[in-house]
Parts: C-alpha cells; sequence; structure tokens
C-alpha cells in the first residue's frame, strides 16, 4: 500500500499566527499537488492541529508559541480546502495540557509494510516528529520525508527524523 500523508497543511501556518508566508509555502505546495494529481496513492491522511483556545503551548498560558490552529477557527482549517483529498484527517493537540507535535500515521493499522510519503509544513516540528514517531513505531513501513514538499518554521534547525529517508 501507498500512502501520501500531508501534515498540517493550515491557514494559520499558511499566512495565519504562525505563517511561513505564501511565497515560501507556494512551490510546496505545487509539489504537493503533483503527488496528489499522479494518483499513485491508495490513501491520503492529513493532520490537523486542533487546539482549544487556552492550549499549553500558546503564549499566554506560558507556552513558546502564538495562538494558532484554534478549533473550528479559519486558521484551523487546510489550505485551499485540501482536506477533500484525505481519506482520514487526524486531529492532533486536542488536549490543553499536552503539547503534540506528531502523532503515528500509521495507528492501528495492522499491515504496517506499507510506502508513506510524508509532506507538508512546520517540517523542523510536526512533519519531523510524525516521521520520526511513525517510522519508529513500524519498522517495516519505509517513511520518506519529500523536503521539496515541506516548509520549515524554523529554516535553521535540523531535525530528527528518526528512521525516515530525507529526500
Amino acid at each position: 500500500m501507498k500512502v501520501l500523508a500531508l501534515i498540517d497543511p493550515q491557514n494559520d501556518f499558511v499566512d495565519g499566527s504562525m505563517g511561513v508566508g505564501k511565497e515560501k509555502w507556494a512551490p510546496a505546495y505545487d509539489f504537493i499537488l503533483d503527488l496528489i494529481n499522479k494518483g499513485e496513492y491508495d490513501r491520503v491522511i492529513m493532520t490537523k492541529d486542533w487546539h482549544p483556545i487556552h492550549h499549553c503551548s500558546f503564549t499566554p498560558q506560558g507556552g513558546p508559541w502564538p495562538e494558532h490552529c484554534v478549533e473550528n477557527t479559519p486558521g484551523a482549517e487546510a489550505f485551499d480546502n485540501l482536506e477533500i483529498v484525505a481519506d482520514r484527517i487526524i486531529l492532533k493537540g486536542k488536549d490543553p495540557d499536552t503539547e503534540e507535535y506528531g502523532v503515528d500515521l500509521l495507528e492501528g493499522e495492522v499491515n504496517d509494510e506499507v510506502d508513506i510519503d510524508v509532506v507538508g509544513l512546520c517540517y523542523d516540528y510536526c512533519v519531523a516528529c510524525c516521521a520520526k514517531m511513525t517510522s519508529e513505531a513500524h519498522p517495516k513501513a519505509k517513511v520518506t520525508v519529500y523536503a521539496k514538499g515541506c516548509v520549515a518554521i524554523d529554516p535553521a534547525a535540523e531535525p530528527d527524523f528518526g528512521l525516515a529517508t530525507v529526500k
């Protein structure tokens, strides 16, 4: 099985409170659309930050980040209605007292002999954490991060991708 994982392609990460900017996002978004349009994937998984208004990661609560991706707000919605291509959407960061950068993208899957291509926003945090968690929880899975389909919050960061390959 071949899976495409779209990590946090949300408005607040494009041009909102933690936005990388549309000019930086555009080439990655075009790369992602090319992957989708090739039709080579059996499934598409999307993650979304989905925070309550008083999330622990927000600066008013002593966290490091501005308020972002607050549940049921335009900033939390997928950029350009990208969620329409997703077979499954995983909401993360819902617990107000727990920071959650990544998830196991194959959690609950019986067969972990999967090729999973990972792209999206927050390459240095959320993309890296999802790739690491998934690759370490499913060593038979071939997890590949496509850097051309990602944008980092901090371009100088050196993220840990675990057992995933970065191309």
